[in-house]
């Protein structure tokens, strides 16, 4: 499963020299182990205690290393993943 999830990460342009992208991991297996855990009351703090860090900063982490996948991808790959959920900001930002 941790391969899975960092080769989908890394096809959209989120790589380990990001912080992000550990965050970004650590929740995706979290969430699809427990799909009902709440993100920002559940998520974001487990993964805080096990950085010692904030959860404000997982947060923030995670949303850059998003920002950066949308820099990053093409809009196909971008497509694949999110099924066109991204497609008007993902084209904006290609352009």
């Amino acid at each position: 499963m941790e391969n899975k999830i960092a080769e989908m990460l890394n096809e959209l342009g989120i790589t380990a020299n990001l912080r992000g992208y550990f965050y970004a991991k650590e929740a995706i297996a979290l969430l699809y182990d427990n799909p009902m855990i709440p993100i920002v009351k559940g998520v974001y703090p487990i993964i805080a205690e096990k950085y010692k860090v904030p959860p404000k900063g997982v947060e923030r982490c995670i949303r850059n290393a998003i920002e950066v996948a949308y820099k990053r991808a093409s809009v196909d790959t971008l497509k694949d993943y999110f099924h066109g959920m991204v497609l008007s900001t993902a084209e904006s930002l290609a352009t």
